[in-house]
Protein backbone atom coordinates (compact mmCIF):
# COMPACT_ATOMS: atom_id res chain seq x y z
CA UNK A 1 0.00 0.00 0.00
CA UNK A 2 1.06 3.50 -0.84
CA UNK A 3 -0.16 6.96 -0.08
CA UNK A 4 -3.04 8.98 -1.55
CA UNK A 5 -3.44 12.27 -1.85
CA UNK A 6 -5.91 13.98 -0.46
CA UNK A 7 -8.11 16.96 0.06
CA UNK A 8 -10.20 17.74 3.01
CA UNK A 9 -13.39 20.69 2.88
CA UNK A 10 -15.52 22.22 5.55
CA UNK A 11 -18.89 22.16 4.72
CA UNK A 12 -18.76 25.32 3.04
CA UNK A 13 -16.26 23.70 0.85
CA UNK A 14 -13.69 25.37 1.83
CA UNK A 15 -10.02 23.42 2.05
CA UNK A 16 -8.74 22.64 5.16
CA UNK A 17 -6.36 20.06 4.48
CA UNK A 18 -4.25 18.84 1.29
CA UNK A 19 -1.72 16.30 1.92
CA UNK A 20 -0.71 12.66 1.81
CA UNK A 21 -2.02 9.89 3.80
CA UNK A 22 -1.62 6.44 3.92
CA UNK A 23 -3.69 4.12 1.83
CA UNK A 24 -4.53 1.90 4.56
CA UNK A 25 -5.86 4.74 7.14
CA UNK A 26 -8.71 5.40 4.10
CA UNK A 27 -11.33 3.64 3.84
CA UNK A 28 -13.47 4.26 0.46
CA UNK A 29 -17.48 3.51 1.18
CA UNK A 30 -19.40 2.51 -2.23
CA UNK A 31 -22.62 2.69 -3.59
CA UNK A 32 -24.51 0.00 -5.54
CA UNK A 33 -23.19 0.45 -8.25
CA UNK A 34 -19.97 -0.08 -7.30
CA UNK A 35 -18.91 3.75 -7.31
CA UNK A 36 -17.07 5.43 -4.56
CA UNK A 37 -19.87 7.84 -2.81
CA UNK A 38 -17.70 9.03 0.09
CA UNK A 39 -14.47 8.35 2.21
CA UNK A 40 -13.27 8.35 5.84
CA UNK A 41 -9.81 9.42 6.89
CA UNK A 42 -8.95 6.61 10.15
CA UNK A 43 -6.82 8.08 12.29
CA UNK A 44 -5.41 7.21 15.92
CA UNK A 45 -4.04 9.42 18.54
CA UNK A 46 -1.42 6.17 19.01
CA UNK A 47 -0.39 6.99 15.08
CA UNK A 48 1.51 10.49 15.70
CA UNK A 49 2.58 10.19 11.94
CA UNK A 50 -0.74 10.87 10.61
CA UNK A 51 -1.47 13.93 12.10
CA UNK A 52 -2.86 16.40 9.88
CA UNK A 53 -1.80 19.88 10.58
CA UNK A 54 -3.86 22.86 10.83
CA UNK A 55 -6.65 20.50 10.73
CA UNK A 56 -8.62 19.98 14.47
CA UNK A 57 -10.04 16.57 15.91
CA UNK A 58 -13.70 17.50 16.79
CA UNK A 59 -13.83 13.89 18.97
CA UNK A 60 -12.21 11.23 19.48
CA UNK A 61 -13.99 7.93 20.85
CA UNK A 62 -12.81 5.60 23.20
CA UNK A 63 -10.86 3.37 21.51
CA UNK A 64 -8.72 6.10 19.99
CA UNK A 65 -10.47 7.14 16.59
CA UNK A 66 -10.46 10.60 15.71
CA UNK A 67 -13.77 11.44 14.10
CA UNK A 68 -14.13 14.33 12.23
CA UNK A 69 -17.17 16.66 11.24
CA UNK A 70 -18.80 15.51 14.31
CA UNK A 71 -22.08 18.10 14.68
CA UNK A 72 -22.06 20.92 17.32
CA UNK A 73 -23.17 20.52 20.54
CA UNK A 74 -26.08 23.14 19.96
CA UNK A 75 -26.88 20.82 17.32
CA UNK A 76 -28.40 18.07 19.63
CA UNK A 77 -29.68 20.09 22.98
CA UNK A 78 -33.09 18.61 24.13
CA UNK A 79 -32.26 15.03 22.83
CA UNK A 80 -30.22 12.40 23.56
CA UNK A 81 -26.67 12.06 21.93
CA UNK A 82 -24.50 9.39 22.11
CA UNK A 83 -21.61 11.80 21.98
CA UNK A 84 -22.54 14.93 23.99
CA UNK A 85 -25.39 13.87 26.13
CA UNK A 86 -25.95 10.09 26.25
CA UNK A 87 -29.07 8.98 27.83
CA UNK A 88 -28.49 6.85 30.61
CA UNK A 89 -29.13 3.52 29.20
CA UNK A 90 -27.72 0.43 30.33
CA UNK A 91 -24.62 0.57 28.21
CA UNK A 92 -23.49 4.05 28.77
CA UNK A 93 -20.50 3.00 30.78
CA UNK A 94 -19.19 0.64 27.72
CA UNK A 95 -16.74 2.29 25.36
CA UNK A 96 -17.73 4.13 22.16
CA UNK A 97 -16.13 2.83 19.14
CA UNK A 98 -17.03 4.88 15.73
CA UNK A 99 -17.97 2.39 12.84
CA UNK A 100 -16.89 3.98 9.73
CA UNK A 101 -18.18 1.43 7.67
CA UNK A 102 -21.51 1.69 9.03
CA UNK A 103 -21.64 5.20 9.96
CA UNK A 104 -23.00 3.84 12.96
CA UNK A 105 -21.53 4.33 17.06
CA UNK A 106 -21.42 1.22 19.27
CA UNK A 107 -20.78 0.45 22.58
CA UNK A 108 -18.07 -2.18 23.40
CA UNK A 109 -19.64 -4.50 25.93
CA UNK A 110 -17.34 -6.33 28.34
CA UNK A 111 -16.45 -8.95 25.68
CA UNK A 112 -15.46 -7.19 23.30
CA UNK A 113 -18.69 -7.15 21.30
CA UNK A 114 -19.85 -4.47 19.26
CA UNK A 115 -23.17 -3.58 20.36
CA UNK A 116 -25.32 -0.39 18.74
CA UNK A 117 -25.24 2.63 21.44
CA UNK A 118 -29.22 3.10 21.60
CA UNK A 119 -28.91 6.82 21.49
CA UNK A 120 -27.57 6.75 18.13
CA UNK A 121 -30.13 3.92 17.24
CA UNK A 122 -33.12 6.21 18.28
CA UNK A 123 -31.52 9.06 16.13
CA UNK A 124 -30.65 7.69 13.02
CA UNK A 125 -34.60 6.05 13.03
CA UNK A 126 -36.03 9.34 13.57
CA UNK A 127 -33.95 11.04 10.71
CA UNK A 128 -35.29 8.41 8.63
CA UNK A 129 -31.35 6.84 7.66
CA UNK A 130 -30.96 3.52 6.95
CA UNK A 131 -30.79 1.50 9.89
CA UNK A 132 -31.10 -2.26 10.34
CA UNK A 133 -29.21 -2.83 14.22
CA UNK A 134 -27.92 -5.76 12.64
CA UNK A 135 -24.85 -7.13 15.34
CA UNK A 136 -22.66 -9.77 16.77
CA UNK A 137 -24.84 -10.33 20.11
CA UNK A 138 -23.75 -11.80 23.41
CA UNK A 139 -27.19 -10.35 24.89
CA UNK A 140 -25.25 -7.52 26.96
CA UNK A 141 -26.89 -4.77 24.60
CA UNK A 142 -30.82 -6.21 26.04
CA UNK A 143 -31.49 -4.22 28.79
CA UNK A 144 -32.14 -6.07 32.33
CA UNK A 145 -34.91 -3.72 33.25
CA UNK A 146 -36.68 -4.02 30.33
CA UNK A 147 -35.93 -7.34 28.46
CA UNK A 148 -38.51 -7.28 25.86
CA UNK A 149 -37.30 -7.97 22.15
CA UNK A 150 -40.00 -6.60 19.12
CA UNK A 151 -38.50 -7.42 15.95
CA UNK A 152 -38.30 -3.72 14.73
CA UNK A 153 -34.39 -4.42 15.16
CA UNK A 154 -32.55 -5.07 18.24
CA UNK A 155 -33.70 -2.98 20.63
CA UNK A 156 -35.49 -3.30 23.75
CA UNK A 157 -38.35 -1.39 24.13
CA UNK A 158 -41.67 -0.95 26.57
CA UNK A 159 -44.88 -2.73 25.20
CA UNK A 160 -47.50 -1.00 25.71
CA UNK A 161 -50.01 -3.05 28.32
CA UNK A 162 -52.38 -5.27 26.39
CA UNK A 163 -49.61 -5.98 23.24
CA UNK A 164 -47.74 -9.34 22.47
CA UNK A 165 -44.40 -9.06 22.76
Amino acid sequence: MGKLKVSLHDEDGDLIFEGEIEEKNIQLLYDDEGKVEDAAILLHTSTPELELDGVERVWVDDTDQSIFAVHAPADCVGRPCCIHAPSDHHMRDFPRHWRFDRRIMERICPHGIGHPDPDDAAYQRSAGLPYDGVHGCDGCCVDPANPVQTGEGVWPRAVPDGDAA
